[in-house]
């Protein structure tokens, strides 16, 4: 039996059917085929069907709640992909993971921080000797034109454009530059001997609302505002001489800084140019393998990357960015650049102070027309005021003196004699 009413009509689609369909927009009656024409036309919302007898051999589909059958559909969609469904999900999955790596991080071991700085000398030198000689000579063109900028106040070429940007600006354009930088320098100071005594009384201080604190152990803290006093110190010197030359004392200092930086690159890849000769029959022996290059790497490239980076003082600017220091170089490697800088600007402080002192004692031994010390006054002749005594057989005789010499009466001794002059 077809059906005879709308109810039949809307539960007779199939579920594909009825995925299919758009949601209605007010369900269509249809007058079925022998129905009366003066029935009228039912528009209410279709109800669900009677239950049919069990005999019938037409099975109707189960029946379904109105209000599940436009949206429940919809509803399912949901637990498919979607534009908005993936992006809540990855920022969810990518925020887990950071927080499950930073939870479950690989502990710090001393191998794999030491195999940090010897990847970090391959990254910057090379292990074929025709490489090395390739940016040796890159850095030779390097030192022609910075030595130019040195000359002409940075102007000559993109490399010397960092220092030019507060040309023309002294004192009373920037008043507040030298204490800001004199300010943070002192800052660092006081952290560093805050740090010092929080390491001596075993990290039983408050800690610092700052992220060296909170990311490094209580040994690395102090060496970390070391450092950065040190080149706080140096950056208050260039801030004050850019105050009395209208900005152009950091244009000299920056690009004599660059040529320094430029020769010893080229000594370094020049050494290691040279080094890494003795690859080729280490190869021929052992084979190419990576362990055996690690082993080399160390002994080649190692010395010559730790030299050339203490020499240009990148030990000391390591601690400005101790986090990509700590990530590329290693704690050691970076703390012990450092140890290498700080020695020579305290070798070179203090070769700078005795040169001062003996300039100013050559000035005033110059300028002053007295001796330091008066000379002495010249003695006068000296007088008897006593008598010569002499031992002779038992008995003590007396020398008379006289104008002009002595006079022994009796026969002249020949033992000790006592005498007292004045």
């Amino acid at each position: 039996m077809p059906p005879t009413s709308a109810e039949a009509v809307w539960n007779s689609l199939s579920p594909e059917k009825r995925a299919a369909q758009p949601a209605p927009e007010r369900p269509v009656v249809q007058t079925p085929v022998g129905k009366p024409a003066d029935a009228e036309p039912s528009c209410s919302e279709p109800e669900p069907p009677q239950a049919t007898p069990a005999n019938t051999s037409e099975q109707t589909p189960p029946p379904m709640p109105n209000t599940f059958t436009p949206t429940g559909y919809r509803l399912a969609l949901w637990t498919e992909p979607s534009a908005a469904n993936l992006a809540s999900k990855t920022v969810a999955s990518e925020s887990q993971a950071r927080s499950e790596a930073l939870r479950t991080g690989a502990p710090w071991s001393l191998a794999a921080d030491l195999d940090k700085y010897r990847a970090h000398a391959v990254k910057e030198g090379s292990r074929d000797s025709g490489e090395s000689l390739k940016k040796a000579f890159e850095r030779a063109g390097l030192t022609l034109e910075d030595g130019v900028n040195v000359f002409v106040l940075g102007y000559a070429s993109e490399r010397g454009k960092a220092f030019r940007g507060n040309d023309g600006k002294g004192l009373l354009d920037e008043p507040g530059k030298v204490p800001q930088q004199a300010g943070a320098t002192i800052a660092s100071l006081g952290d560093g001997l805050y740090s010092i005594a929080d390491l001596i009384t075993l990290n039983s201080l408050p800690d610092v609302e700052k992220d060296v604190y909170t990311d490094n152990n209580p040994i690395v803290r102090p060496l970390v505002f070391t450092g950065r006093t040190i080149g706080g110190a140096w950056k208050t010197t260039e801030e004050i001489g850019n105050a009395v030359t209208w900005g152009y004392f950091d244009n000299v200092t920056g690009c004599v800084g660059l040529v320094i930086e430029d020769v010893i690159e080229l000594l370094k890849h020049a050494g290691q140019a040279a080094t890494n000769l003795v690859r080729l029959p280490v190869q021929l022996v052992a084979g190419k393998k990576e362990g055996t290059e690690r082993v080399m790497d160390w002994v080649l490239l190692v010395p010559l990357e730790f030299v050339s980076n203490t020499v240009e003082m990148k030990g000391i600017a390591n601690m400005d960015d101790y986090k990509t220091a700590f990530a590329e170089k290693g704690v050691i490697g970076s703390i012990l650049e450092l140890g290498g800088s700080s020695y020579i600007v305290y070798r070179a402080v203090d070769e700078l102070i005795d040169e001062l002192d003996d300039n100013h004692r050559h000035r005033k031994s110059s300028g002053d027309s007295t001796p330091d010390t008066p000379a002495d006054p010249p003695s006068s002749p000296g007088t008897w005021t006593g008598e010569v005594m002499f031992f002779y057989e038992g008995e003590w005789s007396t020398l008379v003196p006289t104008e002009g010499g002595f006079f022994l009466p009796g026969q002249w001794p020949g033992v000790s004699i006592k005498y007292f002059y004045h």
